[in-house]
Formats: structure tokens, C-alpha cells, sequence
């Protein structure tokens, strides 16, 4: 399907802002995506610090961490769809 086909380049080309595209080396040994909408949350205590540096699975590059920090900004800083962005119209 071309749509698809699209839709993949888009991702593996960081062009789509709610999914964060990681290639496969530097550690990783698959190409992984992480979809911001499907993030979760755990307790602090929850990661081991001690071992933190052992179970590392990849470090990302300069570049790949403001990449990240942009896309997770836009994704949590953005208007819901129904939102109004005109606020002329609640006056």
C-alpha cells in the first residue's frame, strides 16, 4: 500500500512528531520506534541507578538527544485537535 510506504518513510525520516524513529545500531539491534502517545510512567525507585550504566541498552548522539527533546516538546506542548485555538471565541 502506498500509503503505508509513505507513512514509513515519514517515520524513519523524523517528519511524523508523535513518533520517535531509532535505527538500528549503536547498540540496538533492531530499528525501534517510540509512539509519545503510549508513554507510562514508573516509580523512582524503580531504576536501579548502580546498575544503570551495565543495562544500558544504547546512548543516543547529541544530535538524536535535541531530536528527542524537540519532538517530545511539540508532542506534550501541542493543542488537542478539538481545541479551540482561537480565543476570540470563548470571549
Amino acid at each position: 500500500n502506498k500509503y503505508d510506504e509513505n507513512h514509513i518513510k515519514d517515520i524513519k525520516k523524523q517528519r511524523t512528531t508523535n513518533i520517535f524513529y531509532l535505527p538500528k545500531g549503536s547498540g540496538l539491534e533492531n530499528e525501534s520506534i517510540v509512539f509519545f502517545d503510549r508513554v507510562s510512567s514508573c516509580d523512582n525507585d524503580f531504576i536501579d541507578r548502580k546498575k544503570l550504566q551495565k543495562v544500558r541498552i544504547f546512548t543516543l548522539s547529541l544530535y538524536g538527544h535535541y531530536l528527542f527533546l524537540l519532538k517530545l516538546s511539540i508532542h506534550f506542548t501541542r493543542l488537542e485537535e478539538e481545541d479551540s485555538r482561537d480565543d476570540t471565541k470563548t470571549r
